[in-house]
């Protein structure tokens, strides 16, 4: 990230290609982390008391917030003849 902020100094008219670059590099990065999580939890026990832990702390949260997500409120429009 350091070399892309000189590179940018440097470089300027090459900032939105170098920005381009970084955001691809980034999201398949992202992709390339997101996918070790199904074999880690297939192949290693460690992993998988790890996932169902914190799979049950999400659980625990959206159940606290559950009244904050789905309000049950009716809205009660009454209408009057003139």
């Amino acid at each position: 990230m350091i070399g892309i902020v000189f590179a940018t100094c440097i470089f300027p008219e090459l900032s939105p290609n170098l920005w381009f670059i970084s955001v691809y590099l980034s999201i398949i990065l992202n992709i390339s982390a997101a996918l070790n999580a199904p074999i880690l939890y297939i192949n290693s026990s460690d992993y998988k008391a790890a996932y169902k832990k914190e799979f049950c702390e999400i659980k625990l949260i959206l159940l606290k917030f559950k009244s904050y997500f789905f309000k049950n409120t009716q809205n009660i429009t009454t209408v009057t003849p003139y």
